[in-house]
């Protein structure tokens, strides 16, 4: 798995919010779009601009700096997407089934 650098991530949540780099630079305080765009390659960036970048942006902190912390609670999640998971696995192979005898109905799978 790559990790992927601040300045990447920083990169993408101005994309998703539908910013241009150019207004989001001078709102960081760069001068022009291609100081804030050097940075998009730094893997850490300095606190100061994660900070502004966040308050800017409205994301968390976490979101540019790729620190997330797993809560204990996490788990009653966890437990609920593989129960998700079982019941489709479930549902998809009654639906094969069901599609197979179709299938038969009509004269088999040479279509």
């Amino acid at each position: 798995m790559i990790k992927q650098g601040q300045g990447q991530r920083l990169k993408q949540i101005i994309k998703s919010k539908g910013f241009l780099v150019k207004d989001i630079a001078l709102l960081l305080g760069y001068n022009a779009r291609e100081s804030l765009s050097r940075i998009f390659n730094d893997d850490v960036l300095p606190d100061n601009l994660i900070k502004r970048a966040a308050e800017v942006l409205e994301v968390s902190i976490s979101d540019i700096t790729g620190d997330y912390q797993v809560n204990e609670s996490d788990s009653h999640y966890t437990e609920l997407i593989n129960e998700e998971i079982e019941r489709l696995k479930a549902e998809n192979q009654q639906l094969k089934a069901e599609i197979y005898d179709l299938l038969k109905k009509v004269g088999g799978f040479n279509l």
